[in-house]
């Protein structure tokens, strides 16, 4: 669902943050009206997110103080990307304990191929942003992207990107059938699947490059 920031028309304060169903007019006013505000006196815009980069590690993560802990303490938190050969990247944060003064242990999402972490200067909340492969991040996604979050786009990033692309490319390329099983015919085993795939995103490397 999209994020916006709600502001006063009157004094153009910020007021809150809210997330709704897209097109969706009923759905956006209700998540006003869930912050106890009138529909009808605010300016929803979109977030203008701040990209955050370097933060890969416990050691480099970014920092937020004063976070809610419990129902009455306030303690830190931290937040980083983790980047593993093989499994891709995966959001991580960790908060401080202020009863021990140590740190927890750390709360890790599910890999994807690409993300980005994002700050929201309205509210200090962390979020994150990523591109995903096979189709799903079209190219008019992938562009916009780079754009936007150039600052965090490194070595690692920029051959995720090219990978995406090129499996984009492999998609277009591959057709799947699904259907009852036929008498005599023999179904492609996991492994002539992937060889197949493999193929396909070998020519969607060698159409990059080419620049087609």
């Amino acid at each position: 669902m999209p994020t916006r920031n709600v502001y006063s028309t009157e004094s153009g304060k910020y007021l809150a943050t809210i997330s709704f169903y897209p097109d969706n007019d009923e759905s956006m006013n209700k998540a006003i009206r869930e912050e106890r505000l009138n529909p009808e006196n605010v300016d929803v815009r979109p977030v203008e997110v701040e990209t955050l980069s370097g933060h890969a590690s416990e050691d480099t993560a970014f920092v937020v103080d004063d976070y809610p802990y419990g129902f009455r303490l306030r303690t830190q938190i931290r937040y980083w990307i983790e980047t593993k050969k093989g499994h891709g990247q995966r959001f991580v944060s960790q908060t401080l304990n202020p009863k021990t003064g140590k740190w927890n242990k750390p709360k890790a999402g599910t890999y994807s191929v690409l993300i980005v972490m994002t700050r929201n200067p309205e509210n200090g909340h962390i979020h994150t942003a990523g591109l995903q492969s096979g189709g799903w991040s079209k190219e008019e996604d992938i562009q916009a992207f780079e754009t936007k979050h150039a600052a965090a786009i490194g070595d690692y990033e920029r051959a995720a990107i090219k990978y995406i692309r090129a499996s984009n490319k492999a998609n277009d390329m591959i057709k799947i059938e699904i259907h009852a099983a036929r008498p005599g015919e023999v179904s492609q085993t996991r492994e002539e699947q992937a060889a197949i795939y493999n193929a396909a995103l070998r020519v969607g490397y060698s159409q990059i490059e080419n620049g087609e």
